[in-house]
């Protein structure tokens, strides 16, 4: 059984968001962006997060994982 998920229209997340949207905890998501995986933007002291970046770690994410666990 194949499950459908609708994309948001939204374009820019918060981090609250984009963690639902990632399924992951807000922990792993910063730390995440200090790292470069998934670029962020700073709109004073919120992160904000790209739709395009974040559907590009989704689509990608198990990849990154497997070579970070070979480390």
């Amino acid at each position: 059984m194949e499950v459908m998920v609708t994309r948001p229209t939204k374009a820019v997340f918060r981090m609250r968001e984009a963690c639902e949207y990632l399924s992951m905890s807000a922990h792993t998501l910063r730390k995440y962006s200090d790292l470069g995986v998934i670029p962020c933007r700073k709109r004073g002291n919120v992160r904000v997060f790209n739709i395009e970046d974040l559907d590009k770690f989704r689509q990608t994410d198990s990849q990154y994982l497997r070579e970070r666990s070979a480390v």
